[in-house]
């Protein structure tokens, strides 16, 4: 864990599914969430860095089309949204985006 990944944010992430992958293994356990730095915004005043914004995108995969983990990380971040949902290999994929 660090700046980029807070503990916090994992322990969020983890009290929905017990597999959140920052760094992913080669065999992935479902379901699971991956979390990903997507874009890092920087306010800035005076030639100084007043703030920063961090996007992460998740994506959970799970092999239930119809599951309450989508439902759960809305509830959790006040800034989510939903991106997408595809399907690989009868694997769900469903694509949040949220500031933390």
């Amino acid at each position: 864990m660090g700046k980029l990944y807070p503990q916090s944010l994992y322990d969020v992430l983890s009290s929905i599914v017990d597999n959140v992958y920052f760094t992913p293994p080669e065999r992935l356990q479902y379901p699971c969430i991956i979390c990903d730095v997507d874009d890092i915004e920087m306010v800035k005043a005076d030639d100084k860095i007043y703030s920063k914004n961090i996007r992460y995108q998740l994506t959970v995969i799970s092999r239930e089309e119809d599951n309450t983990y989508g439902d759960s990380i809305i509830d959790s971040f006040e800034y989510c949204r939903f991106n997408r949902r595809y399907v690989i290999d009868n694997l769900c994929h469903d694509i949040f985006i949220i500031y933390y």
